[in-house]
């Protein structure tokens, strides 16, 4: 049986194999009423990506089987056809039939051999039946009369704690299934009445204290569902202080939730290593360079090859010397009239450090919008420009500050100095204080005035 990419929906690949355990495979036949023809697929969730895990055609019986030599890893999967098929299926134990029908993929399914999709399909059916009963009450109340929307309201209300007590039951009588741990990680945070009455800031410190309680970080079943990789990604994005050191804390906290499974905590440990490597927000490679440090070369991620390691060692080696908060590297150059103008000698309470090329296009065009800038904005508030040529060829560097009538301080690297400033395109910009700290990087010439003003701001708090 073969495996095809379907190009247009999935992304094919992966750090992580399946984990397929050893067994005698798994067989789950599906028979749609509506749909007898052309292939099906089933795929399933990993993180916040989807893929395919098997193709099939109908037998003679108009039966599609997936089948394979090797156990699947449980979670939720799904089968699906391009514009005719989408439905989602629980894949605990590895042998078992579902018959349903185009017209309601849900409420007609018949499942046989799977304890575990009757719960999921039944869990489903009885959601979606309450969802459309309160949808339809919360469309009735905009159309009445104020005494009327009262009692409406205390139906919502009613069906809210059925859902509720669905849901509790589900946990309690099935403790063990996937269903139920889906279910409790959808289930809300209660406030003790102490804290709801407090201020806002210890509901927020509660809820966040017990954000996990409901969410196993160990179930690696749990990554095979289309939610829990953004459920969790939540706990990063809006319960932490977009701030370096808090949100390195927050993903060493996730990662060691996730530790007792080999699968999960791998997976934790790559995904928000890649995710703060490549992110576009500012001082965000300081959470990379400490997730790097505590796992991949302290010996903590055993799945890493040497090479791999020696890439995060270097990577994270170009990095410590400049991130935010860092004491920025000394630049002992020489101006363009050949006079020493090192970095550590401008007397200015703030200095850009503007990295550049004379060839670079990029450069061509914002370097005169920072020649606008620090004529109108910056140099009258008390912010120098410190601009860096990495090219060797004088020529074209003396062309280059003559045609665009550079008046800010202009210096060149000629032995690879721009290295302690992880130089490998340009332009670049720092933005150093008095001090010669580092308090920004990544920014775009329109930003530095209104950035300052916010530092300035900040440090006389």
């Amino acid at each position: 049986m073969r495996t095809n990419l379907l190009s247009f929906i999935f992304l094919f690949g992966t750090l992580f194999s399946t984990h397929a355990q050893e067994g005698k495979g798994y067989n789950i036949a599906v028979k749609i009423k509506g749909f007898d023809q052309g292939e099906l697929f089933l795929g399933y969730p990993f993180g916040e990506k989807k893929y395919l895990q098997d193709t099939t055609t109908a037998n003679k019986e108009g039966v599609y089987v997936f089948e394979g030599e090797k156990a699947l890893t449980g979670g939720i999967y799904f089968i699906y056809a391009p514009d005719k098929v989408y439905f989602e299926i629980i894949v605990a134990n590895q042998n078992f039939s579902i018959t349903t029908d185009t017209a309601d993929f849900v409420s007609n399914m018949e499942v046989n051999g799977s304890p575990e999709n009757e719960l999921f399909r039944d869990f489903r059916a009885f959601m979606n039946e309450k969802q459309i009963v309160a949808r339809d009450i919360n469309q009735k109340i905009e159309s009445v009369p104020e005494e009327e929307q009262k009692a409406l309201q205390e139906k919502i209300i009613s069906i809210s704690e059925e859902i509720e007590a669905y849901k509790e039951r589900v946990v309690e009588e099935h403790p063990e299934s996937l269903v139920a741990q889906i279910i409790k990680s959808s289930m809300d945070i209660r406030l003790p009445d102490d804290v709801a009455a407090g201020s806002q800031d210890e509901r927020y410190q509660y809820y966040k204290a017990h954000y996990f309680d409901h969410l196993d970080l160990n179930d690696p079943r749990m990554l095979r569902t289309p939610f829990f990789h953004q459920k969790v990604m939540d706990y990063l994005d809006k319960l932490t202080v977009p701030h370096p050191d808090s949100i390195a804390k927050s993903a060493q906290e996730i990662i060691d939730r996730a530790s007792a499974n080999e699968e999960t905590y791998r997976y934790w440990v790559v995904t928000l290593t890649n995710r703060y490597e490549t992110s576009n927000l500012m001082g965000m490679d300081a959470v990379f360079v400490k997730l790097v440090d505590r796992y991949y070369l302290n010996g903590k991620a055993k799945w890493a090859d040497e090479e791999l390691i020696d890439k995060l060692r270097t990577r994270v080696e170009e990095l410590k010397p400049n991130l935010i908060g860092k004491q920025a590297p000394p630049l002992p150059l020489n101006d363009i009239s050949g006079n020493p103008r090192p970095l550590y000698k401008i007397n200015s309470e703030y200095t850009v450090v503007y990295f550049y090329d004379p060839d670079c296009g990029h450069c061509k065009k914002k370097t005169p919008e920072l020649q606008k800038a620090y004529e109108n904005e910056l140099k009258p508030n008390g912010i120098e420009v410190y601009a860096v040529n990495i090219s060797t060829e004088e020529d074209k560097w003396n062309k280059f500050v003559n045609e665009h009538g550079l008046t800010f301080i202009n210096v060149v690297d000629a032995r690879g100095y721009r290295g302690y400033y992880d130089v490998k395109s340009t332009p670049k910009m720092y933005l150093l204080d008095r001090d010669k700290k580092i308090v920004a990087k990544q920014l775009d010439v329109a930003q530095v005035k209104d950035f300052v003003e916010r530092h300035r701001k900040n440090v006389n708090e």
